[in-house]
């Protein structure tokens, strides 16, 4: 694409081994269908797309430009044809040589669950067994979702925590997410705590919104 001619995006091609919902990765495409062609758009798309950690790879080809098609013949005012080269002459001058890019978008993701733990025996204990477990999950239903249970249990400490976040719910531009915890000490205490956040996506790499911590 040169500069100074006249070119504005199409919808991007998406390609690639990845199972995310077109839906959501369409959602960090920065560029919209009839804006003119901006190289910075594209890569700031690029950008938002790789921090995201449900995708693990992202690369953008150069731009494919499709050609509006030229009428084949010319009228006169009355509807007749005419071939007088002056009209066909005017005709090509105020023709619409706008070109439409089409951004080749290669993409892989991440997706699956990851289990994580460790168990010890101590013979003198009042309770022999400990441990810690976690279980993580990551784009399992392909919409960017990402959860993870945490447990860890040892003689006078039980520890629960758990954690989910969202991106674009309702295809919104905003991220949620939310988490719990409960850990409890023998004979001493108890601790519950939660927490809810919104975030909305601002202008290039910023994000902005609140939480609710209890």
């Amino acid at each position: 694409i040169q500069k100074n001619e006249q070119c504005v995006f199409d919808d991007p091609l998406f390609h690639g081994d990845f199972k995310t919902s077109q839906k959501i990765i369409s959602q960090d495409i920065v560029f919209k269908k009839g804006q003119m062609y901006d190289d910075d758009k594209v890569k700031l798309t690029r950008q938002r797309l790789l921090s995201r950690k449900y995708i693990s790879d992202v690369s953008i080809s150069t731009p494919a430009i499709l050609l509006k098609s030229r009428s084949s013949h010319f009228s006169d005012s009355t509807g007749n044809q005419s071939f007088n080269k002056a009209e066909r002459f005017e005709e090509a001058i105020t023709f619409d040589t706008t070109e439409k890019a089409v951004i080749p978008i290669k993409l892989s993701d991440n997706s699956g669950m990851g289990i994580d733990g460790a168990v010890a025996y101590q013979s003198q204990a009042d309770i022999n067994w400990s441990g810690l477990l976690t279980i993580s999950i990551l784009n399992i239903l392909h919409r960017g979702e990402e959860a993870e249970l945490f447990y860890r249990g040892e003689e006078n400490l039980q520890q629960f925590d758990f954690s989910i976040s969202l991106p674009f719910p309702f295809m919104l531009p905003i991220f949620c997410s939310a988490s719990f915890g409960l850990e409890i000490e023998s004979k001493n205490y108890g601790y519950l705590n939660g927490e809810f956040k919104i975030l909305t996506q601002l202008k290039r790499m910023w994000q902005a919104g609140g939480a609710i911590v209890g």
